[in-house]
């Protein structure tokens, strides 16, 4: 049985249609709050995956500035003695070679 048209129960159906139009932008607002995190997350994600990315090309640098230096200096592997010099670079292009010859 239906209740009878009042202005008392026109007020309720205002009352129940307010609440559930404010109930479905509630919905809205957490739906968008999930999203807005989730791309939060993932661009944490990435800026880390970045600030890895940069310490290992850092210290990467720094190997191949110290290399240079023991170029520059004839020592080490870099040595300026020909016979030394010629065995180091034998040496370095078989492991090149073999690096190779793995990754295939």
């Amino acid at each position: 049985m239906s209740k009878p048209m009042t202005d008392e129960r026109l007020k309720e159906i205002e009352t129940d249609s307010a609440n559930l139009h404010s109930h479905a932008l509630r919905q809205e607002l957490v739906d968008e709050i999930r999203r807005l995190r989730k791309e939060l997350a993932q661009a944490q994600n990435m800026l880390a995956d970045d600030e890895k990315w940069r310490k290992v090309q850092g210290e990467r640098l720094a190997a191949h500035e110290k290399a240079m230096r023991e170029a520059v200096k004839g020592e080490g592997r870099f040595s300026r003695d020909p016979l030394t010099h010629a065995e180091n670079t034998i040496e370095n292009m078989q492991q090149i070679l073999r690096a190779r010859l793995e990754e295939s």
